[in-house]
């Protein structure tokens, strides 16, 4: 990713992307697991067999929009940013390497930032994920994301958008750390292969 010549926002559309394609399988896996957290003593299949029966199996995409709303821009966020300070990373290095250090450093600082700009898509995912559940909102009717986030501001002020920032900030930092960290670490070794360094030679002299 940093060591080649792709601008910013090329990386950033494609994880916008990638997180376009994933969202088919994390809505239904965050309706189940919101069901099971609100609903007590409940087994994922039940939670999922509980959704089908009231909703269908659209059910189980209940706040679709609001999961693309944050998944977007938090994986364009993260990638822009971390593709844009380890850049800076390894330019200040000199070409001596970067290390596991600043790539955990800048995995945490990518992923706090987009955990600060999209907690507000989170909370409105949540509330409509869970709406109608005994115990949240009872007889609640699932409106639209901007009508959801209306209803939150007027209740609750805007305050109420970033209600759990902080717990978030921290999965965020973590998760980007191991993430990015992860992720650097792979691809500095796979590129050590004579495979990698072969393409990568027959890459230059095709330009």
């Amino acid at each position: 990713m940093c060591g080649g010549e792709e601008p910013g926002g090329g990386v950033a559309s494609a994880g916008a992307a990638a997180s376009v394609a994933t969202s088919f399988v994390y809505t239904p896996s965050e309706c189940v697991k919101q069901r099971c957290q609100v609903s007590g003593n409940v087994k994922a299949w039940q939670a999922a067999r509980m959704i089908v029966r009231e909703s269908g199996v659209g059910g189980l995409y209940k706040g679709w929009t609001a999961v693309l709303c944050r998944n977007i821009p938090q994986s364009a966020i993260k990638f822009f940013v971390f593709e844009k300070l380890m850049r800076a990373v390894y330019a200040s290095a000199a070409g001596r390497g970067s290390g596991t250090l600043p790539s955990l450093a800048v995995g945490g600082i990518a992923g706090s930032t987009a955990a600060m700009f999209t907690t507000p898509f989170d909370t409105v995912k949540t509330r409509l994920q869970t709406v109608g559940i005994a115990g949240v909102d009872k007889g609640g009717v699932a409106r639209g994301v901007a009508a959801t986030a209306r209803d939150i501001v007027a209740a609750e002020g805007v305050g109420g958008l970033y209600r759990g920032l902080l717990p978030r900030l921290f999965i965020y930092v973590t998760q980007g750390a191991v993430f990015f960290s992860s992720y650097e670490f792979t691809r500095r070794s796979l590129l050590q292969c004579d495979w990698a360094r072969d393409d990568s030679e027959e890459e230059e002299d095709a330009r």
